[in-house]
């Protein structure tokens, strides 16, 4: 079990979209293409794109030049998945939201409220 992991702050940036970006159907469906994939598909994307790297020699010039290295296999840590909470809302009980979709707290409040 591996103790520390050590990031890159320059690689840890916050991103986001702009308002136009969010309202634009298009966009948005263009995006979900590879924002909603499964834990495995991306478990597999990344380690194929980590895997590239040895066969890069741009890639690895900068990477040695740095001091960063890649593990081949992605670190294993002890995790657990929490169940859903329940909403209780005035009228109506109970309702659980569901997964997949990141939904804003209006969104939510115009479904079950």
């Amino acid at each position: 079990m591996i103790d520390h992991i050590h990031l890159i702050p320059e690689l840890c940036t916050l991103t986001g979209l702009s308002e136009a970006m969010r309202s634009d159907f298009h966009v948005m469906k263009d995006l979900s293409v590879y924002t909603r994939i499964t834990p495995n598909v991306r478990m597999k994307e990344l380690t194929n794109f980590i895997g590239s790297f040895p066969r890069n020699q741009e890639a690895n010039t900068y990477l040695q030049k740095w001091q960063v290295s890649f593990e081949a296999q992605p670190v294993r840590i002890n995790a657990r998945i929490m169940d859903r909470e329940k909403i209780l809302t005035g009228h109506q009980g109970k309702n659980e939201i569901s997964l997949g979709r990141m939904q804003s707290g209006a969104e939510i409040c115009g479904r079950i409220c």
